[in-house]
């Protein structure tokens, strides 16, 4: 768990910085896991805001000032979670594992504020594949573990297409700005994140010695990616940011929803002086309490500008 949040830790960071969360902000982590996410969102709220960090197991979720910790079976909804509206819910790796995926997911949209963000990320891809093997029979075990491994996910009760089009649609048909963008990257041996598949093979191992390896081939797979000569391609994610609108507004402006006239652009000093109004990747925009203007966030007589931080 600690070298997955390794390798899907600053891309979600990046994101973080598009939504304008910032002190005194409510925050929902769910599916937490190691925490790593949630202690980070700790240090942007503080030092009055609050992160709920839930997950079924919080073994490892951190106990420091503005994380609260709370274990709670997703399954039955977000329950006394959603009590209290929150500027921003983070989720990784969770929904498209859960049988109630889209009435947990609208039970997000309905427990955040308007003008807040969310975020989720999931696979949509499980089967990394060889690029480059030290020889010919290295490459087709490897191929082949990670084909079993990829058939042991789905199985399992995950969802791909919800994290291909599900989660972007859902949120889209709320009224939501949604951004998705789609990262894979090539993994080299030796380097950290290509030890998540070592992780995996020992962890299903019982399927692969079904599928006809041999402990052999397992202490073999479980070296090469130690190998510089081994390159993957890795795990297709889809990070989606989503940003709701402001109560009876459009998606292009709130006070044009009402008739009113648009304000003139301001610059970054005066919407910070307003109280923020934080940019969205879709041009979509958002102010209110614990919500900040991002540090690449411009305004100009055209109208705002985003600078491209998704990667």
């Amino acid at each position: 768990m600690i070298r997955l949040a390794a390798w899907l830790d600053p891309h979600t960071l990046a994101d973080l910085d598009t939504t304008g969360i910032g002190p005194g902000a409510r925050c929902l982590s769910l599916g937490a896991g190691a925490g790593t996410i949630a202690a980070a969102l700790a240090e942007i709220v503080a030092p009055v805001g609050e992160v709920v960090a839930v997950d079924l197991d919080t073994s490892m979720l951190p106990t420091q000032p503005g994380i609260t910790v709370v274990q709670h079976d997703l399954t039955t909804g977000l329950g006394h979670l959603a009590d209290a509206p929150v500027q921003l819910v983070e989720a990784r790796l969770l929904t498209q594992h859960l049988p109630n995926r889209r009435a947990l997911l609208n039970a997000m949209i309905a427990a955040t504020a308007p003008g807040g963000s969310i975020l989720i990320a999931e696979v949509v891809n499980p089967r990394p594949y060889t690029l480059h093997a030290p020889a010919l029979d290295d490459g087709n075990l490897v191929d082949l573990v990670l084909n079993v491994l990829g058939d042991a996910i789905e199985p399992d009760g995950a969802d791909m297409e919800w994290g291909r089009e599900g989660v972007h649609n859902t949120l889209a048909e709320a009224g939501a700005a949604v951004h998705t963008r789609w990262h894979a990257e090539t993994w080299t041996g030796g380097s950290y994140p290509i030890q998540l598949l070592a992780d995996g093979a020992f962890q299903k191992r019982d399927r692969l010695f079904a599928a006809g390896l041999t402990i052999d081939d397992l202490d073999r797979f479980t070296d090469l990616p130690h190998d510089p000569q081994l390159t993957v391609r890795s795990y297709e994610i889809a990070f989606t940011h989503a940003r709701l609108p402001y109560d009876g507004a459009t998606r292009d402006h709130p006070r044009r929803a009402r008739g009113g006239r648009t304000r003139p652009a301001m610059t970054p000093r005066a919407v910070r002086q307003a109280g923020g109004i934080p940019a969205h990747p879709s041009g979509a925009q958002c102010a209110g309490p614990g919500l900040r203007t991002p540090s690449h966030f411009s305004r100009s007589r055209h109208g705002p500008r985003h600078g491209d931080r998704y990667r």
